[in-house]
């Protein structure tokens, strides 16, 4: 983990870097959680944002959230060993369609639905090209 106390960006120092990451990664939290709860509105990208933005910020809330019951799991496999479960992966492209559809029949240009699909392909190839499991793990 990168030491803040020698860290300065621009005009923004060290602690107000690790403020705006543990903002930033608080946002993630609740748009994770509020994903948990409504379709096609993604959870896992959110909580791995919201890791990233703990481990670089606040310790604590990164064991926070590395132990949480629901989330700590998966996301221990992936800061890990970069698995996503099968399950995840699934879900994953299953919104990802579904998403590009709702594009398809509201957008009616052929640009913007071939920039999303292309978009949409890539994501859907780097989720499927992630381990399912940690190495000895089921997930």
């Amino acid at each position: 983990m990168p030491r803040f106390d020698r860290i300065r960006v621009g005009l923004i120092g060290p602690t107000t870097l690790r403020l705006l990451l543990q903002v930033f990664g608080t946002l993630c939290v609740i748009a994770g959680i509020i994903g948990v709860f409504v379709p096609l509105w993604p959870t896992t990208i959110f909580m791995i944002l919201a890791l990233w933005a703990f481990a670089r910020s606040s310790p604590r809330l990164h064991n926070w959230l590395l132990t949480h019951r629901r989330f700590g799991p998966p996301l221990q496999a992936w800061e890990r060993h970069g698995a996503i479960p099968a399950w995840a992966k699934l879900l994953a492209v299953v919104s990802l369609a579904t998403s590009l559809a709702i594009v398809a029949f509201a957008v009616h240009s052929h640009l913007v639905v071939g920039i999303v699909a292309a978009f949409f392909a890539i994501l859907i190839l780097y989720i499927l090209t992630r381990p399912n499991a940690a190495p000895g793990n089921k997930i």
